[in-house]
């Protein structure tokens, strides 16, 4: 097949011979995406990686396995997503024992021990019951040590860990840093937990209002969740109030039953 009829391949000098042409990818994705299916596909036959080398002046070709081509870049930034794609395609293959195996090689040196990069590199679909503990153990270090978590900053953090490590805070000061925390974070606390803590007088006013603050964030709340603040405009703390309205001003659209009661 003549690459120039491939959709998401580019040339960048596409009036020159056939021969002479080289191609691009359109986008980055593609080529990560289409890397993680070849080393699937190796890992599952339990075949090496067979790759060009780019550094020979005749482009040979170079052979690693699986184990030790995902040991060395498994905290690679670079591989981010080429490895979100590996555990997708693992998983939509219902292969148990190719899923274990990569479990098992992802736990062996080297390791970050210092840092959380380990913790960043298991993606949220790929995580089990033992990895759940591990994620929130290091989540509740981050608050209690740098007074704030950076891992939930990361793509993918799974919002169940979230969920799992708010409940296990005891007061509201620590539940604070946590809310705190996900200002720039794609993954919010579910919002039956929010609105829980925003209509609890017992709660702080400022974890109150930092719930508050934190639904708002999002443009497009459930009805229910948007039943649940409109209702704290009626509360008796005027701060608790005005950060409902503020939360409500931020939703995209408001239905019309709901902009009569407001």
């Amino acid at each position: 097949m003549w690459f120039g009829n491939m959709s998401f391949l580019r040339s960048s000098n596409p009036h020159d011979e056939i021969w002479k042409q080289s191609y691009h990818f359109i986008h980055l994705t593609f080529q990560e995406y289409f890397t993680a299916k070849y080393f699937v596909e190796r890992w599952e036959d339990g075949k090496d990686l067979e790759c060009i080398d780019l550094d020979s002046k005749r482009y040979g070709r170079s052979k690693i396995s699986c184990e030790d081509s995902l040991q060395q870049h498994k905290y690679d930034v670079r591989y981010h997503i080429m490895w979100g794609f590996v555990v997708e395609l693992m998983n939509d293959d219902g292969s148990d024992e190719g899923v274990e195996r990569f479990l098992q090689a992802v736990e062996q040196e080297p390791i970050d021990l210092l840092g959380p990069a380990h913790q960043v590199f298991l993606p949220a679909n790929f995580i089990q019951s033992n990895y759940d503990q591990r994620l929130k153990r290091w989540v509740l270090f981050e608050v209690d040590f740098l007074g704030a978590s950076y891992l939930v900053e990361e793509p993918n953090f799974p919002a169940r860990i979230l969920g799992l490590t708010f409940h296990s805070l005891r007061n509201d000061e620590r539940k604070l840093l946590l809310l705190d925390s996900l200002r720039l974070a794609d993954v919010h606390l579910l919002e039956p937990i929010l609105t829980a803590v925003a209509k609890n007088p017992a709660r702080s006013r400022d974890l109150r209002i930092a719930a508050i603050k934190t639904i708002g964030r999002q443009s497009s709340l459930p009805k229910s969740a948007l039943v649940e603040v409109i209702t704290l405009l009626r509360d008796e703390d005027p701060n608790v109030r005005y950060a409902a309205v503020k939360a409500i001003g931020q939703q995209s659209s408001l239905p019309e039953s709901k902009l009569n009661t407001v």
